[in-house]
């Protein structure tokens, strides 16, 4: 975790799904010097090559690049945009919360029915849609139609920092920590002049909080002999939360999916991958709680289907303004994967 900036960078650039393109820049920018040849597909994904020792088999990593956000769909005479969500985001997080709005990035507060308005058995119910705006200081559509435009898109404007001894916040760390590995991990082999024994695609794709995921894309044109989706999950590890539906804890390594709400994971790769941190003394636990989805279930399905493997960070308020990760699981995510591909097992087990 010697790179923050670049982790803050990741975090803070604008990429609601859809325009994603901010972020893929950023990204190429990083890559670009350690991989063997670096494209961007139709769809947006960014996939970088990096060659092995023989090409006879091939692994993909993948993390999406996109973030929850919205969608202004009407301009009120009052200046106020109504808007859309982009995204499984839960109304009780939106009150009060800065974003920010289309090409030229737009300033503005989420705005609702101020607390003393509302009667009083319904106070502690979290605004609907049709409750919530917008405000960017605009006194009349006419003064909000010179700033945004019907049809653009927002995401949350937040502060990156580090919280506590161990733990980062900011916005869209859903999946910028798996993209931020991904990179870190590209750097790490090109610099220690590691060659896997296969070719290693790494994708960073787009659309994938919408469900229009990009990854099927790169996995149709790839055709890889097996795929890990490296990403975040909920993990519902706060006070009150019954121990049964605790998904993982943070702090306790990178958290391998047996089962979630579009996959059943191979058994195979599963074990496999817990037994290779185990062998290398590696943090790692257990998805708990059977609980959301990723892009893998868009990769396993592709062609004539794929071994696919889900590897997500634990992390606490996903799809806020303020999701909060452990540094010492992402190095333990980074570590993982870093083993996976050099272990000498992996090419006759996992592909």
């Amino acid at each position: 975790m010697n790179n923050l900036e670049l982790l803050s960078r990741l975090s803070c650039a604008f990429g609601p799904s859809g325009c994603e393109s901010e972020v893929t820049k950023t990204i190429e920018k990083e890559i670009t010097p350690y991989a063997d040849s670096v494209y961007t597909d139709t769809l947006g994904n960014l996939v970088a090559v990096y060659k092995g020792k023989s090409s006879d088999k091939k692994l993909l990593l993948a993390a999406h690049t996109d973030e929850v956000g919205f969608m202004v769909s009407e301009i009120e005479d009052t200046g106020m945009l109504c808007f859309s969500k982009l995204g499984g985001i839960d109304n009780s997080v939106l009150l009060g919360k800065r974003v920010t709005v289309g090409d030229g990035r737009v300033r503005g507060v989420i705005s609702s029915t101020p607390f003393h308005l509302i009667e009083k058995d319904k106070r502690c119910d979290a605004p609907s849609d049709g409750a919530l705006y917008i405000d960017i200081g605009a006194n009349s559509r006419e003064e909000a139609e010179k700033l945004v435009s019907l049809g653009d898109f927002a995401t949350f404007e937040s502060e990156f920092f580090e919280l506590g001894a161990h733990k980062i916040k900011g916005k869209a760390l859903d999946d910028r920590a798996g993209a931020f590995v991904m990179i870190e991990l590209l750097c790490r082999l090109y610099t220690e002049g590691v060659r896997p024994d296969f070719d290693l695609v790494l994708a960073f794709t787009v659309r994938e909080e919408l469900g229009y995921s990009g990854a099927g894309v790169v996995a149709a044109r790839e055709n890889p002999n097996a795929a890990i989706v490296l990403e975040t999950t909920a993990i519902a590890d706060l006070c009150g939360t019954p121990e049964h539906k605790r998904v993982a804890e943070q702090g306790g390594g990178a958290v391998i999916s047996a089962l979630d709400r579009s996959s059943i994971y191979p058994r195979d790769a599963v074990e496999y991958a817990l037994d290779c941190a185990k062998r290398h003394g590696i943090p790692t636990q257990i998805k708990k709680f059977i609980s959301g989805g990723n892009d893998a279930a868009h990769i396993g399905k592709t062609l004539d289907g794929i071994k696919v493997l889900a590897m997500s960070l634990p992390t606490r308020y996903l799809h806020s303004p303020a999701c909060v990760v452990d540094k010492r699981d992402i190095s333990s995510m980074l570590d993982h994967v870093y083993c996976i591909i050099t272990d000498p097992k992996t090419k006759e087990v996992l592909l």
